[in-house]
């Protein structure tokens, strides 16, 4: 638990990556419903 407590105050970009993953999902997703609902 320690090493990943340092890990994640070393990496504090992180939570900002994870945050760009989500988007791009959500955007992602949007893409796919707009393809779909197209055909």
């Amino acid at each position: 638990m320690q090493r990943r407590l340092a890990n994640a105050a070393e990496l504090p970009s992180i939570s900002a990556l994870e945050s760009d993953l989500v988007e791009a999902r959500s955007k992602v997703r949007a893409i796919f419903r707009q393809v779909l609902s197209a055909h």
